[in-house]
């Protein structure tokens, strides 16, 4: 949930869907969806790019390394969410109420984007 409203996308054999809105009224539906992913030392950040018009909606799941806890383990920080750009520029980051990571299944139902976009 973001802020009430969802974001959810959806795969069906080679193709996946992007649906925004609020329960049982979606106002935004894309097909034009793009994966890019980065490993960072401790963590690694996936994004869904979605196409439409001059705006890019951006979900992402991310861990970041914060230090290490008393024993010696990493300890992240995870967070996932929403960016909307238009243009080329931040309009908008919604955070996600529960971290919703983004699963592995995603590389066989979008091509790969390879850019990973800074918050």
């Amino acid at each position: 949930m973001l802020g009430g409203k969802q974001a959810t996308v959806c795969g069906s054999g080679k193709r996946a869907i992007y649906r925004y809105g609020r329960p049982g009224r979606v106002e935004l539906t894309a097909f034009d969806l793009r994966l890019a992913r980065r490993g960072y030392s401790g963590g690694g950040e996936t994004q869904i790019h979605v196409a439409n018009r001059d705006y890019r909606y951006i979900l992402f799941d991310r861990t970041i390394r914060t230090g290490f806890g008393a024993d010696g383990r990493n300890d992240p920080a995870i967070s996932s969410g929403l960016i909307i750009r238009r243009a080329g520029r931040t309009i908008a980051t919604r955070p996600c109420d529960n971290d919703a990571p983004i699963p592995a299944r995603a590389t066989t139902v979008m091509p790969a984007d390879g850019t990973v976009l800074p918050h």
